[in-house]
C-alpha cells in the first residue's frame, strides 16, 4: 500500500510540472509575474488587466498564459533588470498585442502566434526573427536593432511596419500591398521602391543615403518626411492629400514638386536646404509658401505652379523617325519625313498626347517606366506600321529609337495654307510673314501659291523664295511635286505706309492678307486652301502677347470650325532663358479643347495635352538669347470653335508663359466676336445692283441700276477670310482663281456699303 501511494504521488507532481510552462530568463520570468491588475503588464481575454499568476505559486501555467491576449514586457523606466529570451512566449497562444521593446534580446521566435496583430520589439539587440505563421500580423515595431536583412514576403495583412535604426542595405517592401505606415528612416538604403504600396498615409525615409525616389503611386500619402538625403528632385505632385512633409538637412535638394490639393504649409519643415531653388504648388498655396520661404530666410527660392516641365537632367529618351513610302517599295531612312503629328503617350495607366513639332526629331524625355507609345492620324489617308510601341526604361537602352512606316491609304489630295505673322505691324514699320504650306494629303501635288495684299498701303519688299510672278497687289509662286506630309515656307517683308503717306496707316487700321494654294487636283477640305490674315495696326505693344489670326470678328459660318492664334514671346531679362514653357487653358464652352494642332514654332518645341482642356507648348532646353536681336519667339496654333456658338458670342483666349523657374507671364485676353455678316449694309445691294450670272462660272458682271460709284471691292469665303480684292473695280471680276463653293461680295460705293452672297460652279 504504501508504494502505491508513492505512486500516485509521483504521477501527480509530474502532471503538474508539465503544466508550467517553461521560462528559461529569469528576469523575463519577473516580468510576467510581476503584472497586476494595477500595473498595465498584462489583460485578460476580456481586455482588462490582469495577474497572470492566478494561483500565487510563482510560476506561470498553461492554463494561465491561454488567458492572456495582451503583454507589454517592455522595460521603459528601467525598473526591472533587462532580459534576453522570451523563450516560453508560444505558449500564450491567446496573444494579439505583445511588446518586449527595450530589452536586450538578440534572437526571437514569436511563430504559430496566429492570433497576434501587434509586435513590438524596438531597441534591443535583434540579429534575427522568427515570425512564421504570423497570418493576421498588422503592426510591426522592430526599430533600433541590428537587423541587416529581413523577407517581408508573408505579411500580406500588415499595415504598419517600422524598422528604422537598422542595418539594412536594401529591403524588398513590394509584397505589403496594404502598409499604410512605413518608417524605415536611419538605416543604409541606397534605394528605396514603395510602387506597390499604394495604400501608404505615411513615409518616414529620412537618413538614407537615397538619391532619388518615385512616389507617383503614393496617392494616399498625408505625412512624408524625407530628409537627410542625397535627392536632388523631391516629386510629391501624385500625393493629393498631403499634409506634412520634412526635408531638412537636404544638401543636395534643388527643386521641390509640390502640387497638393490639400497641403497646409504649417506641415513644412524644411532647414538647412541650401542648394534649393524652386518649388512648385498650387496658385492658391503660392502667397503661403512665399510667405513661409520669407520667414525662414530663404531667399533665392522661385515660386511658381508648373510642375509639368520636370526641372531634373535625368532623364531617358525616345526618338521616333516618321518614314513615309514614297515608291510603294517598303520604308527607307532616306524617305524620313516632319509631319505635325500626334502621339499618345502612356505610362503606369495614365496617359498624355504629345504632338510631333514638325521641325526635325522627336524626342520625349521620360523617367523609369514602361510607355505606350501610339501615333494618331486625325484623317484616314494613311496606314501606318507598326500602329503603336512599347518601350521600358532602364532595360532598354536610351535613346529608344522607333521607327514607323506611312503609307497611303487611298488616294487623298489635301492642301492647307497658312500666313504668320512674326511682328507685329507698326505704321511706316517693315512687317514680316511666314506663309506655311503644307500636303496633308498622300498624293504627291504641284501648282501655285499666291498671296494678296492692299497695295494702297502696304509696299512689297523682298521674298525668300523670290516670287515667281507679281501684279498689284498679288504675289505668286509655283512649287512642284510636294511630296505627302511635307511642307514649304515662303518668308515675306512688306513695308508699311506711315501716318505722313497717302493715303495714311494709322493705329487702329486693319490689314487683310489673303493666301491661296491650288492644283490640278480637286482638294479633300478646300476651306483651308485659303488663308485671311487680319491684322490691326499699333503703335505700342507688349513684346509677350497673343493674336487671333482671323482678327476681332468672324462671320456666323465660321463657327464650328478652325481659328487660328499666334503667341509671341520675348526673354527680357539678363541671362539666357533655358527652358521656355507656354500654358494655355482652353474655355472648353468655347472651343473645342481637342482639335487643337500646333503650326509652327520660332524654335523646336513638343506640345503635351493634359487634363483635356490644357496644352503646354514645351521649348526645352532652348537657350533664348537676352539680347534685342536674337531674344524673340513664338508658337502657333489652330483650334476649333464651339458648333454652339451663334452670332453675337464672343471667345476670349490667352496664355501663361514660363521662362525657367520665373513667375508666369500673362498674354492678353484676345477676344474675337461671332457676327450674322461681314458688317452692317448701309443698304440693301440688290436695290442698286445687279449680280449675274449666280452661280457663276468665271465672270461676274456687277451692273448699277442708279449709276452708284464703286470705290472698292472684296470677296469673302464663307469663313469670313479675305479670298480677292479688286484695286480697280470695274463691271466685271474674274473670279477663274476661286474654287467652288458659295462666296460673299462687298462693296463699298458712293450711297455706302452692302454685301450679297453667290455661287462659284
Amino acid at each position: 500500500m504504501k508504494n502505491l501511494y508513492l505512486f500516485i504521488i509521483a504521477i501527480c507532481c509530474i502532471s503538474v510540472n508539465a503544466q508550467i510552462v517553461d521560462i528559461p530568463d529569469t528576469n523575463f520570468k519577473l516580468k510576467l509575474l510581476a503584472a497586476s491588475a494595477s500595473n498595465q503588464i498584462a489583460k485578460n481575454l476580456s481586455n482588462q488587466y490582469f495577474k497572470i499568476d492566478q494561483n500565487d505559486n510563482g510560476q506561470i501555467e498553461v492554463s494561465e498564459a491561454l488567458q492572456v491576449s495582451y503583454l507589454d514586457a517592455g522595460n521603459y523606466t528601467n525598473p526591472m533588470p533587462y532580459f534576453s529570451d522570451v523563450t516560453g512566449i508560444k505558449s500564450f497562444e491567446n496573444l494579439k498585442w505583445f511588446s518586449c521593446e527595450f530589452n536586450q534580446i538578440a534572437s526571437i521566435d514569436v511563430s504559430g502566434l496566429s492570433g497576434l496583430k501587434y509586435l513590438d520589439f524596438q531597441a534591443n539587440n535583434l540579429l534575427s526573427m522568427n515570425l512564421n505563421g504570423l497570418i493576421n500580423l498588422e503592426s510591426l515595431d522592430c526599430s533600433e536593432n541590428e537587423l541587416q536583412a529581413f523577407d517581408f514576403n508573408p505579411f500580406i495583412t500588415l499595415k504598419e511596419l517600422y524598422c528604422r535604426f537598422n542595418h539594412f542595405t536594401s529591403i524588398d517592401f513590394s509584397p505589403l500591398v496594404n502598409l499604410e505606415k512605413l518608417s524605415c528612416s536611419y538605416c543604409m538604403l541606397s534605394s528605396l521602391d514603395v510602387s506597390t504600396l499604394t495604400q501608404l498615409k505615411l513615409l518616414h525615409c529620412e537618413s538614407n543615403p537615397i538619391s532619388s525616389i518615385d512616389l507617383s503611386e503614393l496617392h494616399q500619402l498625408e505625412t512624408l518626411y524625407i530628409g537627410d538625403n542625397n535627392i536632388v528632385t523631391l516629386d510629391v505632385t501624385y500625393s493629393d492629400h498631403l499634409q506634412s512633409l520634412a526635408c531638412s538637412n537636404s544638401l543636395l535638394l534643388e527643386h521641390i514638386l509640390l502640387k497638393s490639393n490639400s497641403f497646409d504649409v504649417n506641415g513644412l519643415y524644411m532647414y538647412n536646404v541650401p542648394s534649393l531653388h524652386y518649388i512648385c504648388t498650387s496658385e492658391p498655396y503660392r502667397p503661403f509658401i512665399e510667405s513661409f520661404l520669407q520667414s525662414y530666410g530663404f531667399t533665392n527660392v522661385i515660386v511658381n505652379d508648373y510642375c509639368m516641365l520636370h526641372p531634373a537632367d535625368s532623364f531617358y529618351s525616345i526618338k521616333t523617325n516618321l518614314l513615309f513610302d514614297n515608291d510603294n517599295n517598303g520604308c527607307e531612312i532616306s524617305e524620313a519625313v516632319t509631319p505635325s503629328m500626334e502621339f499618345q503617350i502612356e505610362r503606369n495607366g495614365e496617359s498624355a498626347n504629345v504632338f510631333y513639332n514638325g521641325s526635325g526629331d522627336f524626342i520625349f524625355p521620360s523617367p523609369e517606366g514602361e510607355y505606350i507609345i501610339t501615333p494618331l492620324f486625325d484623317t484616314d489617308y494613311f496606314n501606318i506600321s507598326p500602329s503603336s510601341v512599347t518601350v521600358q526604361f532602364p532595360s532598354q537602352p536610351s535613346p529608344s529609337i522607333q521607327d514607323f512606316c506611312i503609307t497611303a491609304n487611298g488616294n487623298h489630295p489635301d492642301l492647307e495654307i497658312s500666313v504668320l505673322p512674326l511682328n507685329m505691324p507698326f505704321p511706316g514699320d517693315h512687317a514680316e510673314y511666314k506663309i506655311i504650306f503644307k500636303n496633308k494629303g498622300n498624293q504627291a501635288q504641284s501648282g501655285a501659291i499666291s498671296f494678296a495684299y492692299d497695295d494702297a498701303v502696304v509696299d512689297f519688299f523682298n521674298a525668300n523664295p523670290a516670287h515667281d510672278i507679281s501684279t498689284t497687289g498679288l504675289l505668286t509662286w509655283n512649287f512642284n511635286n510636294l511630296k505627302p506630309l511635307q511642307s514649304g515656307v515662303i518668308w515675306v517683308n512688306m513695308e508699311l505706309n506711315s501716318p505722313t503717306d497717302t493715303p495714311d496707316l494709322n493705329s487702329g487700321d486693319v490689314l487683310n492678307y489673303t493666301a491661296s494654294i491650288i492644283s490640278a487636283d480637286p482638294d479633300e477640305t478646300p476651306e483651308d486652301n485659303t488663308f485671311q490674315l487680319t491684322e490691326t495696326v499699333i503703335n505700342s505693344f507688349d513684346p509677350n502677347n497673343k493674336v487671333c489670326l482671323e482678327g476681332k470678328k468672324v462671320l456666323e459660318e465660321t463657327v464650328g470650325k478652325y481659328v487660328h492664334y499666334i503667341i509671341h514671346f520675348e526673354n527680357t531679362g539678363s541671362a539666357n532663358a533655358r527652358n521656355i514653357v507656354i500654358k494655355d487653358i482652353i474655355n472648353a464652352a468655347r472651343f473645342d479643347a481637342a482639335s487643337l494642332v500646333p503650326l509652327d514654332g520660332s524654335h523646336p518645341f513638343v506640345t503635351r495635352r493634359r487634363n483635356n482642356n490644357t496644352y503646354e507648348f514645351i521649348f526645352e532646353n532652348i537657350q533664348l538669347p537676352f539680347d534685342d536681336a536674337n531674344n524673340d519667339g513664338y508658337v502657333a496654333f489652330k483650334i476649333k470653335t464651339s458648333p454652339t456658338l451663334v452670332a453675337g458670342d464672343s471667345f476670349r483666349n490667352k496664355a501663361s508663359i514660363y521662362f525657367d523657374y520665373n513667375m508666369p507671364v500673362i498674354t492678353n485676353n484676345t477676344l474675337t466676336t461671332v457676327q450674322s455678316s461681314l458688317g452692317i449694309d448701309d443698304f440693301d445691294l440688290n436695290n442698286h445692283f445687279t449680280l449675274f450670272p449666280n452661280p457663276v462660272d468665271d465672270i461676274l458682271n456687277i451692273k448699277s441700276k442708279d449709276n452708284a460709284v464703286i470705290h472698292s471691292l472684296s470677296v469673302y469665303n464663307v469663313l469670313g477670310q479675305l479670298v480677292l480684292t479688286v484695286a480697280n473695280p470695274m463691271e466685271s471680276i474674274d473670279l477663274s482663281g476661286l474654287t467652288t463653293g458659295t462666296y460673299v461680295i462687298s462693296i463699298v460705293t458712293d450711297k455706302g456699303k452692302a454685301s450679297s452672297k453667290f455661287i462659284k460652279k
